[in-house]
């Protein structure tokens, strides 16, 4: 079995050691948000309902998006006679 926690590991480790420094925040100073998908797949010659046994399973980061898609206030367009503001912070996998 696995635990979120070592899911979350995983993730980090991927994010901190097989990607590029470029575009990454600058440690306590910046964020961003991150999103992975992860794989999780058990040998197929052990059998799933083996109760005496723990299931050994294989973790791996297929992909991984990072990034808040935002514009910042002072790059956004003024229009009217207010301000208008709008920062996009979906995100996409």
């Amino acid at each position: 079995m696995w635990t979120a926690d070592e899911i979350a590991q995983l993730c980090y480790e991927h994010y901190s050691i097989k990607l590029p420094k470029r575009g990454k925040p600058e440690r306590n100073r910046e964020w961003t948000l991150l999103a992975a998908v992860v794989k999780i797949q058990s040998p197929a010659d052990q059998a799933c309902d083996t109760l005496d046994k723990p299931v050994r399973v294989t973790k791996e980061v297929v992909s991984m998006g990072t990034g808040t898609k935002c514009i910042g206030q002072s790059k956004m367009r003024k229009s009217g006679k207010q301000d208008w503001c709008l920062n996009n912070c979906l995100w996409e996998l």
